[in-house]
């Protein structure tokens, strides 16, 4: 099989990791999720502002693209999920072209208000890890405007399908991970 890459990209508070671990499972495929390595990594780094989370998120995302790059290079296909920002997408976009590998992106947008205050809510559990919690106040709503408006526009080689959560339920996330196991060249049964 030709060399493979699942991208799973867009807005926060949109599904993005739920989905991309749910994916893995079923396709029997690695996923590297930014959230979850930035908290592996955030573990033994200090984040007190910001700017400190910022360079780790930077990070985090140069580990990603080490990790995809090894994958690449021995033909075993992943899954990288993250709010990739233009300049992600572009160093993503250059493994594909050294690799010869196609990609499949699922982009996930939806309304911004709904999602802004899903974001909000979230930031506030106790279930998110102080690593990926923002510093300060929480954002407004022009600022989570300003921040997911450059996630729309990236651009990685292969086919996108956007993926509209505004409301979760009426997503149809079987056929989701049908397309994406039809684009592996497997043949998901799903129940």
């Amino acid at each position: 099989m030709k060399n493979a890459m699942i991208v799973v990209s867009g807005y926060l508070a949109a599904g993005k990791t739920t989905f991309a671990l749910k994916l893995s499972q079923t396709l029997g495929v690695p996923c590297f999720c930014k959230d979850l390595v930035k908290i592996a990594l955030g573990e033994h780094i200090s984040i007190a502002n910001r700017e400190d989370s910022k360079r780790l998120s930077r990070a985090t995302v140069e580990v990603m693209l080490h990790i995809a790059d090894n994958c690449l290079r021995t033909n075993t296909p992943l899954i990288l999920e993250g709010n990739f920002r233009i300049a992600d997408a572009d160093e993503i976009s250059t493994l594909c072209r050294k690799y010869d590998c196609s990609a499949l992106t699922f982009l996930f947008v939806g309304n911004s208000e709904i999602l802004h205050r899903r974001f909000v809510s979230r930031e506030s559990t106790s279930e998110r890890h102080p690593v990926n919690r923002d510093f300060g106040p929480p954002i407004s709503r022009m600022e989570y405007d300003d921040y997911v408006k450059e996630l729309r526009d990236i651009k990685i080689p292969g086919e996108t399908q956007i993926v509209d959560t505004t409301d979760f339920e009426s997503v149809n996330y079987e056929r989701l991970i049908s397309k994406a196991g039809a684009f592996l060249g497997r043949d998901i049964r799903l129940a």
